[in-house]
């Protein structure tokens, strides 16, 4: 019969085990959540700002691709967002460094 100290009871209750275990259990990988969201059902300009500019719900991962596109010798590239809906990609937004400015304000 092992008598239980009040710290090892302290660690079960918060769900922490009192010896090491080298080889703990592997907990099962995430599954892929469907968002729900799609930004081709977002037609017009309206639309695409609020979806744009709202928050995900928790747990919802957005992804995007960022490319830059070089417009000019002597003009600063255009970075344009695409965010990724299978296997398409949907234009989201652009943007440009602002001209004749010293820090990286972009528009």
């Amino acid at each position: 019969m092992t008598n239980t100290t009040e710290v090892e009871k302290n660690l079960a209750s918060m769900g922490i085990s009192a010896t090491y275990d080298p080889n703990p259990k592997k907990e099962a990988p995430e599954t892929k959540k469907s968002t729900g969201l799609s930004m081709s059902e977002f037609k017009g300009t309206k639309d695409r700002m609020k979806f744009l500019t709202s928050a995900l719900p928790p747990g919802v991962k957005l992804m995007c691709n960022v490319k830059r596109v070089n417009s000019g010798t002597f003009s600063p590239p255009i970075y344009e967002c695409y965010i990724l809906e299978g296997q398409k990609e949907v234009f989201a937004m652009a943007s440009r460094k602002r001209p004749k400015n010293r820090t990286s304000n972009y528009i």
